[in-house]
C-alpha cells in the first residue's frame, strides 16, 4: 500500500506531542510553559485521536478494498476467521516493537520494584494486550500508552464484522451517527474524552472513544472516495489546503494551549476534516514532492516506536537520575526516546528486508 506523506508526516508530529504530553506530566504535572499562554503539549494525548481517526479511515479502505475484489458477504461462515486474521495483519506490525520493549520495561521494573516483585505478575495481562477488559483490574501496564492499541483491538474487534456484512449501511449511517452519540453523550455527562483510565460501568471509558473514533475514520473514508471521484477547479483546491491547515494549525494551537478539556470534541470534529482532506489528496500540493518523499514515510514509520517506548526512559531517567535538574531529564527522556524509536525502526525495517530476501521463491512447473 502507497503511503500518504503527509498522513506519515502528521503521525510523527502528534507522536511527538504525545511523547512531549507525558514529560510535561511526569516532570511538571502538566503546569510547564514555554510563552505566556502557550503550555508544554498540555493537551499533546489529542495525537491519540489523529491515530484512532486514520485506524478507522485504513479498516475501512481495507473492508472496501476487500468487497470491490471478492464481493459482498452472502453469509458469516467465515466472518469470524476473516476478523481474526485482518486483526494478525495489525498485530504483526506491533509485535517487532512490542515484545521487546515489554522485555525491557519487565528488566527496569525488577529494579525499580525490588520491594514488591508481584508487581510484574500483576502487569504481566497487559503483554497480551488486554489491558482495557478489565482483567487487570487496577493495576498498570507494562507500556502504559498502550491502551491505546488494547482499545483499537477491541473496538476494530467490533466494527470490522458489521462493515464487512453490512458495509453501506454501516459506513454510511451507523458508523457517523453512532460516533456522535458516543461523543455527545461523553460531552455532556464528562466534558472531556481523553482519559485511558475512567470506568464507565460495562467498559473503559477509552473503549468507547475508540469505537466512536474509528466509526469517524470511516466516515473520513467514505467522504475521502467521494472527494476523490471529482473534478476541482484551482480556487476549489486552494480552499482545501487552507481549510486543512486551518484545522491543523487550530488542533496545535490546542495542544499547546491551557485551554480546559471541555474543547476536546470540537478538535476530534476539526481532525475528522484534517484527515479526510489529507487522504482525498484534493489540497493544491498533497501529490508533491513536499510530502510524498521518503523522509515522510520514515517520520511515519518511526512514530509507532516512539510512542510506544516513551514510558521506558520517562521512567528509567527518573529512577536512575533523580537529582538531575528537570529541564535536563525533559531532554534526556526526549532524546533517548526518539533515537531509540529511529533505531528501532531502522532494525526492524532491515530484518524485513532480509527475511523478505531470503524466503524462497515458489518453484513454477
Amino acid at each position: 500500500m502507497k503511503r500518504n506523506g503527509k498522513i506519515e508526516l502528521m503521525r510523527f508530529l502528534f507522536s511527538i506531542g504525545v511523547l512531549v504530553f507525558h514529560i510535561n506530566q511526569q516532570l511538571w504535572s502538566y503546569k510547564k510553559t514555554i510563552a505566556p499562554g502557550v503550555s508544554l503539549c498540555k493537551r499533546g494525548n489529542m495525537g491519540v485521536e489523529f491515530f484512532f481517526l486514520v485506524s478507522g479511515f485504513l479498516m475501512a479502505k481495507s473492508i472496501a478494498g476487500r468487497i470491490r475484489r471478492e464481493g459482498s458477504l452472502t453469509n458469516s461462515d467465515t466472518l469470524g476467521t476473516e476478523t481474526l486474521q485482518f486483526l494478525w495483519r495489525k498485530a504483526k506490525g506491533i509485535l517487532p516493537y512490542h515484545v521487546p520493549y515489554c522485555l525491557l520495561m519487565l528488566a527496569l521494573l525488577w529494579q525499580t520494584h525490588a520491594d514488591d516483585r508481584m508487581e510484574l505478575v500483576r502487569r504481566l495481562p497487559s503483554f497480551f494486550l488486554v489491558n482495557r477488559t478489565g482483567l487487570m483490574g487496577d493495576s498498570s501496564n507494562l507500556l502504559g500508552v498502550e491502551w491505546y492499541l488494547s482499545a483499537m483491538f477491541l473496538a476494530m474487534a467490533v466494527l470490522y464484522p458489521l462493515l464487512r456484512r453490512h458495509y453501506d449501511l454501516m459506513a454510511r449511517l451507523v458508523c457517523p451517527v453512532a460516533a456522535l452519540l458516543i461523543l455527545g453523550w461523553m460531552q455532556k455527562t464528562y466534558g472531556y474524552l481523553t482519559t485511558s483510565t475512567q470506568w464507565d460501568g460495562l467498559t473503559f471509558h477509552c473503549n468507547l472513544r475508540a469505537i466512536a473514533e474509528l466509526s469517524l475514520g470511516v466516515t473520513c473514508y467514505e467522504v475521502s472516495t467521494a472527494l476523490q471521484k471529482r473534478s476541482f477547479t484551482t480556487p476549489q483546491r486552494l480552499l482545501f489546503s487552507v481549510a486543512e491547515a486551518l484545522c491543523y494549525g487550530l488542533t496545535f494551537r490546542y495542544i499547546c494551549s491551557l485551554l480546559e478539556a471541555s474543547y476536546e470534541v470540537s478538535v476530534v470534529l476539526l481532525l475528522t476534516v484534517a484527515v479526510t482532506l489529507s487522504f482525498s489528496q484534493v489540497g493544491l500540493l498533497a501529490k508533491t514532492p513536499l510530502f510524498q518523499n521518503r523522509v515522510c514515510v520514515f517520520l511515519g514509520g518511526v512514530s509507532l516506536p516512539i510512542y510506544l517506548i516513551q514510558q521506558l526512559f520517562q521512567d528509567g531517567i527518573r529512577f536512575y537520575c533523580p537529582d538531575l535538574p528537570n529541564r535536563d531529564k525533559a531532554i534526556w527522556m526526549f532524546v533517548l526516546t526518539v533515537g531509540f524509536g529511529a533505531l528501532s525502526y531502522v532494525v526492524v525495517t532491515l530484518v524485513n528486508r532480509l527475511r523478505t530476501i531470503e524466503r524462497p521463491h515458489p518453484k513454477h512447473h
